[in-house]
């Protein structure tokens, strides 16, 4: 499906949080980071009344964003921001779980555009608490203005909260409005180990200690749709 390809209406605003912690990646943790900026994308998800903002990211293959589901449940239009670029692409839901809070969208990745996609992680086993983590997506700044800001935040796995018959990982960083469907990351290699999702804070806050998906989730539901 190749989704139609619009002028982007919104000027961004970019923001990083920087790093110096040496990993596997040459560069280290902040060559780990822009590879990371380069593959998150801002999601608008429209409904009868109301606009839903969030993050996602592209896999491996250029036409597949996961992001998590609150952000476009209901929505009646889907528009997802193409990084680097000033272009957005309408996206269709190909899969999604509310119990896992986790979506799977198409999204048409323009040809003239290098393409820039997340390395799932391989590995099974869910992540040990005390993991160390990043996650990059676009929150809210503060102000009446509310741009969206593209932030990279590291913390730990603090706890594994159980959850259906698996569990979700309770982050020990503060998760603001807006980066919900943000990759949840090892800091060394960049490899996608979950989606943040679901936060655990004061409600109406839009802000707490966040919540993430194992990537296990991610890949049950991508595949039937990856290439």
């Amino acid at each position: 499906m190749r989704a139609g390809i619009v002028t982007l209406s919104a000027l961004v605003a970019l923001a990083l949080v920087p790093s110096a912690v040496a990993g596997e990646v040459e560069g280290g943790f902040p060559a780990v980071v822009e590879k990371v900026m380069a593959g998150t994308v801002m999601i608008e998800a429209r409904g009868r009344e109301v606009v839903h903002f969030g993050s996602g990211f592209f896999l491996e293959s250029p036409e597949v964003v996961v992001t998590a589901y609150h952000v476009v449940e209901g929505a009646r239009r889907i528009r997802v921001a193409i990084p680097n670029t000033f272009l957005t692409s309408d996206a269709l839901l190909l899969s999604g779980s509310p119990e896992w809070d986790v979506a799977v969208l198409r999204v048409s990745w323009p040809e003239e555009v290098d393409f820039p996609g997340l390395r799932l992680s391989s590995v099974e086993d869910l992540l040990p608490v005390g993991t160390e983590v990043a996650y990059t997506g676009y929150g809210f700044g503060t102000g009446e203005a509310f741009i969206k800001i593209l932030s990279t935040y590291r913390g730990i796995v603090s706890s594994r909260v159980p959850h259906g018959e698996s569990y979700l990982y309770h982050l020990s960083g503060l998760v603001n409005r807006g980066l919900s469907g943000s990759a949840l990351y090892l800091p060394e290699s960049g490899e996608v180990v979950g989606v943040v999702t679901r936060l655990f804070g004061p409600p109406g806050m839009g802000m707490g200690f966040g919540g993430a998906v194992p990537s296990r989730v991610i890949k049950k539901l991508t595949a039937g749709v990856r290439r």
